[in-house]
């Protein structure tokens, strides 16, 4: 093992296709590597290798890609870079006095690519505007399906406003956000291009709900399934930040070196790998499959057409530089863009946070020189406050209630996003009144006892300090007028809800005064069957949605979220299908505890211990999938695979194993016994 298989696997990707290149340039030749070799180790003063490199740079000069044109001008250099540097480390002998000369014919080669009808212009993706940020995130909470459609919107929202690439995004961990003592949300990210550990501010949309960053972070963190370190739980992104790298070959330092090669020897070209299925897709390829999706179902509202991953990096920064006051400097600070010692040397500025501030509330929608208001639970008074922090932690379960450093959200973090949430649910209820996260808010103002009016008193509460806390840094009179318009349609919207909700009390009302009298409808079935028989006539063809189907949630997620999620699915849970899976995927998961568990919700400790053995029991589960040949499967998958192995009788004897734990009292199960057992031997 050395360091260059520690390269991205990327780079190491790209410098195999140039390499096999070069392979099929030989071999077109008529000649073998043997005889490339020989010819450079007798190569006296180096201009073997000029020749060589010359006639492999005029072959891509004139070799075609696909579809028959010109290989492009990316690819081309690409190639002539990265055979270049293999042949200089392999036969380094001439380095020092032929290098200057293949700079410049490099330098040939491109201004010759340049110059060319086809191939010379690189494609760049277009600029994703703040409009497409909205059109995006908008038919993705609209269409929203799982947990993961609200994953993708906050990505995609941190990808804009980071200007970002979407492989930076999976080192961000809940312990990289935090709040600066003037109420400024920090998130710390390593930009992975430039290996720089880099600190950016976010502030909340002064335009719109549905592109704020905090909210669309808020949103993504209430929607997570089971507690996790990454602030996006998404498997693509766990994929992308870790590179997977072969163990290390133990051999001792004295054996190695004693089997170095000298450095006139030749090498053989690395031979190609065989290719490894995996089961994600790369991140950016994920990206673009979501943005094409959204971009489809969303073309009444006309967004920018072919828009990529590399989309929102490029219009992030545009918006940015609109704004005259802004310094280009701060610009390339914040997306951390590569600059020459000379440029730096002209224009160096510090990145402090004061710069990055002032970029973060230009893409924010705020003017650049005054500081805008973030919502905070601190305006509130003591009573709503702690009422406000107890919906925040069923909210944030999550994130909240473990005990792991990694896995926990900062107090002050979640005050700020909790506060967020409450002060745009009356434009999410307007908006989306159906969507999974309305009905989650809805069961968990349920169980902290909180009614829908008193929500919307506090968020008219929170929108009346931000628009007096605005007009108070605005003296333009017709700035004024604005936000006083804003602030009154805040308020329609929640006299709108008050008033929805007093027809449906009506409606209630009514019903129970009537009896709901059985005769009067069944008194004209037949017209009763023929409206509906023409209502579904008439109904058109259900249309394509932005949000896909739900990721397969793996057995770990189904075990804390039946044992954590508050309120109890087994006590409010209004889907049957739904709590008959996860009672049936928990029972068989007991099966493979050998020690059994014991789970007590009165300890802190609780939501951790409820992972933990969770997680112990997947690990089980999947080793048993292995030892019967059977693939990892997740979700209803694994459900059906475990009932065809219960009822050919092959979970048998773990029955009889973990009836013996229930009778030596090995188990202590938090859950009513009427969901415990649920099998008899086959």
């Amino acid at each position: 093992m050395s360091l260059q298989d520690l390269a991205p696997a990327n780079s190491q990707r790209a410098r195999q296709t140039a390499i096999n290149a070069f392979g099929r340039f030989i071999a077109a030749e008529g000649v073998t590597m043997d005889f490339v070799a020989a010819s450079l180790l007798g190569d006296g003063s180096g201009a073997v290798f000029v020749k060589l490199m010359d006639r492999f740079g005029v072959h891509l000069a004139f070799m075609e890609g696909r579809g028959g044109k010109p290989l492009a001008r990316n690819s081309v250099m690409s190639y002539y870079r990265h055979v270049k540097n293999w042949l200089l480390d392999t036969y380094p002998k001439h380095r020092t006095a032929i290098e200057q000369k293949l700079l410049k014919m490099g330098q040939t080669l491109e201004r010759h690519c340049l110059k060319r009808v086809e191939g010379g212009m690189v494609k760049k993706a277009p600029a994703c505007t703040k409009e497409d940020l909205r059109i995006l995130m908008d038919g993705l909470y609209y269409d929203a399906a799982s947990s993961k459609d609200y994953q993708d919107a906050a990505l995609l929202a941190l990808m804009w406003y980071a200007f970002g690439r979407a492989s930076d995004l999976g080192f961000v961990v809940k312990g990289n956000l935090s709040v600066s003592a003037d109420g400024v949300v920090f998130v710390r990210l390593i930009r992975v291009k430039t290996a720089e550990e880099q600190g950016i501010s976010l502030f909340p949309d002064r335009d719109s709900f549905i592109t704020c960053p905090l909210h669309a972070i808020a949103m993504a963190l209430v929607m997570q399934d089971s507690p996790c370190a990454q602030l996006l739980d998404h498997p693509h992104l766990a994929a992308g930040s870790e590179e997977s790298v072969a163990a290390p070959v133990d051999i001792p330092l004295a054996e190695a070196l004693g089997l170095c090669d000298d450095d006139d020897v030749p090498a053989e070209p690395p031979q190609k790998k065989r290719k490894v299925p995996v089961d994600n897709m790369k991140i950016h390829a994920y990206v673009n499959r979501v943005v094409k999706s959204a971009s489809a179902v969303q073309a009444k509202a006309n967004p920018t057409g072919n828009l990529t991953s590399h989309s929102f990096r490029r219009g992030g920064a545009q918006h940015a530089n609109s704004d005259p006051l802004l310094s280009a400097q701060w610009i390339f600070d914040r997306g951390s863009w590569n600059m020459t010692a000379t440029n730096k040397a002209f224009a160096y500025v510090f990145n402090t946070t004061s710069e990055d501030q002032k970029v973060a509330r230009v893409l924010s929608g705020w003017d650049s020189s005054k500081k805008p208001p973030v919502p905070t639970l601190s305006w509130f008074d003591f009573a709503s406050r702690e009422q406000a922090l107890e919906l925040g932690n069923l909210l944030f379960q999550t994130s909240i209630n473990t005990q792991d450093p990694e896995k926990k959200l900062n107090g002050r973090v979640a005050e700020v996003l909790v506060a967020s949430l409450i002060q745009h649910f009356p434009e999410v209820l307007e908006r989306y009144p159906m969507c999974l996260y309305a009905t989650r808010m809805r069961e968990c103002l349920m169980a902290v006892g909180l009614s829908r009016a008193q929500m919307l008193a506090w968020s008219s509460e929170l929108q009346g300090k931000v628009t007096r806390k605005d007009l108070v840094e605005n003296e333009v009179d017709e700035e004024k007028l604005t936000r006083e318009e804003k602030l009154i349609n805040h308020q329609n919207r929640i006299i709108g809800e008050l008033i929805a909700m007093n027809r449906s009390l009506t409606d209630r009302v009514s019903l129970l005064e009537r009896g709901v009298s059985q005769a009067v409808a069944s008194s004209s079935p037949s017209s009763n069957a023929t409206q509906v028989d023409a209502d579904c006539s008439e109904s058109p063809a259900k249309s394509k949605t932005c949000g896909s189907k739900a990721l397969p949630k793996g057995p770990a997620a189904i075990w804390f979220e039946w044992y954590a999620k508050t309120p109890r699915l087994w006590d409010v849970c209004g889907d049957r299908q739904r709590k008959s899976a996860y009672k049936q995927t928990v029972n068989y998961m007991k099966l493979f505890l050998p020690n059994g568990f014991h789970l007590d919700p009165s300890t802190s400790t609780y939501c951790d211990q409820v992972l933990r053995v969770g997680q112990e029991a997947e690990a089980n589960l999947l080793n048993f999938f292995q030892e019967q040949g059977t693939k990892r499967k997740s979700g209803s998958s694994a459900l059906k695979q475990l009932r065809k192995y219960y009822n050919g009788g092959k979970l048998n004897k773990l029955i009889e194993a973990y009836r013996a734990r229930v009778a030596t009292e090995g188990i202590t199960d938090p859950a009513p016994r009427e969901t415990h057992d649920l099998f008899s031997l086959k």
